[in-house]
């Protein structure tokens, strides 16, 4: 499915993402600090296909927002 990816207020059409997913927890001392067993939240990036970085902060990757967040 496409997807719009915005760089330096340019819009792109991009068709092969590989996308990512990682999930945050807060721990103190070995123990849990959130009411949801140490789940803190989560992060989707994505990245084209064809390229080897995908950091962030490199500039090769897109951080993914989804629809909820936008309304």
């Amino acid at each position: 499915m496409p997807t719009v990816a915005i760089r330096d207020a340019q819009a792109t059409v991009v068709t092969d993402l590989v996308s990512e997913i990682g999930l945050f927890s807060a721990y103190f001392n070995g123990k849990p600090v959130t009411e949801f067993d140490g789940y803190a939240g989560y992060l989707i990036r994505s990245k084209l296909a064809t390229e080897n970085e995908g950091g962030i902060h490199s500039g090769k990757g897109i951080l993914v927002i989804g629809a909820d967040r936008l309304m």
